[in-house]
């Protein structure tokens, strides 16, 4: 049975109709479906570089809406300790974090300029002391290092002198000595170390008086004047015992090692030139009063040289001693200072003394000479001579 006419034209109308709403709805589903779906523009992005020591990034992570950062953390000053290491700088962020809406973006990231500086260094008293420090500057750069404080102090300083020292081992036998100290020793300050080695037929205790090394250097130095091994009558004929006392005092005391002298008459002025030849890789200078030059080959070192000698002495010939001296160090002989013997005592120069110091005298190494109306003896004026030829080395 066919349906009305007027029915069938009710169908179609409707039925259009659903045919022209269709792309409508399909078009708003999928638009409504493209403003609800994720959105994660920008991601996790960006390269890590270094500048200076720290890491920057570049880009980094972003999300819509997310934190956004400004400037970072900032150190300033660094860490500083006394007569230590001083840091300045510290590390310093710039930039930071910043999100944008909608989408992750990040700019600036974490910038470190600069890195960790350090100045100054570290400064050991008395001992090394460190200058410049390490700059780090796109990476790690020294710049000073290391550098030597004090090299000429002996590893005896910031010690406590031993007790009743008198004596050290020379090979099986004793050597024993009178020590000078300074009153007011300071085992942080480094002192010169001057040795008097006695003449034969006297013995340490009495030349220390006659001399009077100790009392000329007062608080200036440290006098070691030595006996015999074992009490004899002659010194070894090598540097053993030297080499004995230097070993126990730079190890014991504040010395300074640059300025290590010796000095002494007769048999002691022979032993101080042998001495000056084995050692003038660890003596200043040498004082050799009234005795010939040693023979043999002498050691290569910074050494100075001081003769003094009477005019009518019959062990040493001063004209000929001096010319080696002079000759020794490189000095021009006929070139001459005078040096006025009255310069070095509060009294009256005894015996008419006469002093020189050479010309043209290897770096380093000046000569001074004297004579004196006399003969196998020591005149008044002559330990200061010694001191001061030593005191201005």
């Amino acid at each position: 049975m066919k349906p009305p006419l007027a029915s069938r034209s009710q169908i179609f109308r409707y039925t259009r109709r659903a045919c022209l709403l269709a792309p409508l709805l399909v078009s708003w589903a999928c638009s409504n479906a493209d403003s609800n779906g994720p959105n994660e523009a920008g991601g996790s992005a960006g390269a890590s570089v270094g500048s200076g020591g720290g890491p920057p990034a570049t880009g980094g992570s972003a999300g819509a809406g997310l934190v956004t950062g400004t400037s970072g953390s900032t150190g300033t000053g660094g860490s500083a300790s006394p007569a230590g290491g001083a840091g300045t700088g510290g590390a310093t962020t710039s930039g930071g974090a910043t999100g944008t809406t909608g989408g992750a973006t990040a700019t600036g990231g974490m910038t470190t300029s600069g890195g960790a500086t350090g100045t100054g260094g570290a400064t050991a008293t008395g001992g090394a002391m460190a200058s410049g420090g390490a700059m780090a500057a796109g990476g790690a750069t020294a710049t000073g290092g290391m550098t030597g404080g004090t090299p000429d102090q002996s590893v005896g300083c910031g010690k406590a002198p031993p007790s009743n020292d008198a004596s050290v081992m020379v090979g099986s036998g004793t050597g024993s000595y009178i020590l000078d100290l300074p009153t007011n020793y300071d085992n942080t300050k480094s002192y010169p170390l001057i040795f008097v080695w006695h003449g034969h037929g006297v013995t340490n205790t009495s030349f220390h008086e006659y001399l009077n090394m100790h009392k000329e250097v007062g608080n200036d130095g440290i006098v070691v004047t030595p006996e015999c091994v074992d009490n004899g009558d002659s010194w070894p004929n090598d540097a053993s015992y030297f080499d004995a006392l230097y070993d126990h005092f730079t190890t014991n005391y504040c010395i300074d090692e640059s300025r290590v002298f010796t000095t002494g008459h007769s048999m002691g002025g022979m032993h101080t030139g042998l001495l000056g030849c084995l050692r003038a890789d660890k003596l200043r200078a040498d004082a050799v009063l009234a005795a010939p030059h040693p023979n043999g080959q002498c050691v290569e070192g910074n050494m100075a040289a001081m003769m003094s000698v009477g005019t009518s002495d019959s062990i040493a010939d001063g004209p000929t001693e001096f010319q080696w001296w002079a000759d020794k160090n490189g000095c021009t002989f006929s070139m001459t200072t005078p040096v006025d013997p009255a310069d070095f005592t509060t009294g009256t120069p005894a015996e008419g003394g006469t002093c020189v110091e050479y010309g043209g005298c290897d770096a380093g190494k000046p000569v001074r000479t004297c004579t004196f109306d006399g003969g196998h003896e020591i005149p008044n004026w002559v330990q200061g001579a010694v001191w001061s030829f030593f005191k201005k080395l």
